[in-house]
């Protein structure tokens, strides 16, 4: 139930239930069609909050709606990675509401997270990404009025991209093989962590000369060119740890690595060269990106071999390369001029 004091009258949006029905007709309820909300008179408030208090248990456990929402996510065709994330997410929430799955509840979490917690604009609104994706599995987003969630702006954050010489020393400071080779796909083929993790073999096509990434985020596939350097280093790699299914295997060779190790490699390279802790593995996918664009490779090309399904996200790399900057003469050196 939403229960909002609107011209001194008290209005009430809520799920369609018999027994609400019968105990707001009790209380001098309204049902007003158009706006879909039921209004009192004020002095009703207070009625209005007992039958709240009554209702708002529904008896369905937290365990049951995570269940719910997995199941909606599964049949959607949602990968296995934003499944566990959202469903996390939602947990997270319905243990902070007591499980209590109502917008004024839904909104007060946001301001926590916002203004208590201090999380960034892009992880909240993932989170009432995630909320409001329960309402549209059990239909109570018209009901409940979850449209009305306000999502805080999109910070507009640059992202880190690596200098050449600052690619060229993380590699050179990075001494397993496997770890630099792992580096090598994420900044010669743009790839993500996650796909760098789970590649496989028989999609590192030698002859061809391109890598396949399988199923990337969005559940696309796409083809990205295969360095002559990294090709050298891959048959090299491929020839000393022989690996079966998955390109980088775990110790047990029954899988492959966890992305956490390839984070911890980075961070140990990253400390050995002191290039700044702002730089993460990622950093190495938004570099390919920039020197890909100071090279003078075209917007499109660049956005296919990201995986981007909007060039409105590979636009961002304009703003991150200095190239451009660097043939601008500053006015305050011209100051002196004869001009």
């Amino acid at each position: 139930m939403q229960i909002e004091i609107v011209n001194k009258e008290v209005r009430v949006y809520c799920v369609y239930n018999e027994y609400l029905i019968e105990k707001f007709k009790g209380i001098e309820g309204k049902w007003h069609r158009e706006g879909r909300y039921w209004s009192f008179p004020i002095y009703r408030y207070n009625d209005i909050k007992i039958i709240e208090s009554d209702f708002k248990y529904d008896g369905i456990t937290i365990n049951k709606r995570i269940n719910y929402l997995r199941q909606y996510m599964i049949a959607k065709g949602y990968s296995k990675k934003t499944i566990e994330t959202y469903c996390a997410q939602f947990k997270a929430f319905l243990t902070y509401s007591n499980n209590v799955y109502w917008l004024d509840t839904i909104q007060e979490y946001i301001a926590v997270l916002l203004d208590e917690m201090h999380c960034s604009h892009s992880h909240v609104n993932q989170i009432i990404s995630a909320i409001k994706l329960y309402g549209v599995a059990t239909q109570k987003n018209e009901i409940m009025h979850i449209r009305l969630i306000p999502r805080p702006k999109k910070e507009k954050i640059l992202p880190k991209a690596l200098s050449k010489e600052q690619v060229r020393k993380v590699l050179e400071a990075t001494l397993n093989q496997k770890h630099q080779l792992a580096m090598m796909f994420a900044y010669s083929a743009g790839m993500r962590i996650s796909e760098i993790a789970s590649l496989k073999v028989k999609y590192v096509e030698l002859d061809s000369g391109y890598i396949r990434i399988h199923q990337g985020k969005g559940k696309k596939d796409r083809l990205v060119p295969l360095s002559k350097v990294l090709k050298e280093k891959y048959i090299a790699y491929i020839k000393l740890y022989r690996p079966e299914e998955y390109v980088f295997e775990n110790h047990l060779r029954d899988g492959h690595l966890h992305v956490r190790t390839f984070q911890k490699c980075f961070e140990k390279a990253r400390a050995k060269t002191k290039i700044g802790d702002h730089y993460t593995f990622h950093s190495l996918r938004h570099s390919f990106a920039t020197h890909l664009l100071e090279a003078g490779v075209d917007l499109r090309i660049i956005q296919e071999l990201l995986g981007h399904s909007s060039s409105l996200t590979t636009e961002i790399y304009t703003h991150v390369t200095t190239k451009h900057l660097k043939s601008i003469v500053n006015p305050l050196d011209m100051l002196n001029s004869d001009d």
